[in-house]
């Protein structure tokens, strides 16, 4: 319940933040109860990483404008724990986290990485952000030209049945 209730209130403060006229009031209602959020986001967190099913069936809301919500974190925690935090969520999302999230999680934590100028793994970080886009790029044209090339068979195949059905005449009766 505890889970849901943080999801919830994580999702308006981050759409808060990002509105026009809101976001000092997004930061005052994280700060007010950050030691909360940040046990949450540990327990979440930890429970993706240990596919606890519950939490994992939560996660949705949270994965929803998912780069959104990781950039108002970024504002909100510590970098220290905004890190570690990304880092559990990278270790899960072979699992759980869809790969272009995947994608987004290896290049927020390059970014962080090169903010403390820890240069080497953000090369690593992005070197694989780079490789997963490429094959998950590669995947989706393969399936594309598979689905394409499905439908030329049917067609032809439609075509060459309507060919072989030759028109009734049809003779007037008097």
């Amino acid at each position: 319940m505890a889970c849901a209730h943080f999801m919830s209130r994580l999702d308006e403060n981050a759409k808060m933040h990002w509105s026009k006229y809101t976001c000092k009031a997004s930061i005052e209602s994280f700060i007010e109860d950050r030691h909360n959020f940040e046990h949450f986001l540990t327990v979440f967190s930890l429970g993706i990483k240990n596919q606890d099913q519950k939490i994992t069936n939560d996660c949705k809301t949270f994965l929803e404008d998912f780069l959104q919500k990781c950039m108002y974190l970024e504002k909100c925690v510590q970098p220290k724990f905004y890190t570690q935090f990304l880092e559990r969520l990278l270790e899960s999302s072979k699992r759980e986290i869809q790969p272009v999230h995947t994608v987004e999680l290896l290049c927020l934590l390059g970014h962080e990485m090169r903010k403390v100028g820890q240069n080497e793994k953000y090369n690593t970080y992005m070197a694989k952000a780079i490789q997963l886009y490429s094959e998950k790029k590669l995947n989706l044209r393969q399936r594309r030209r598979q689905k394409l090339s499905i439908f030329r068979v049917m067609h032809a195949t439609s075509q060459r049945k309507r060919s072989l059905i030759s028109p009734r005449k049809f003779t007037k009766m008097h």
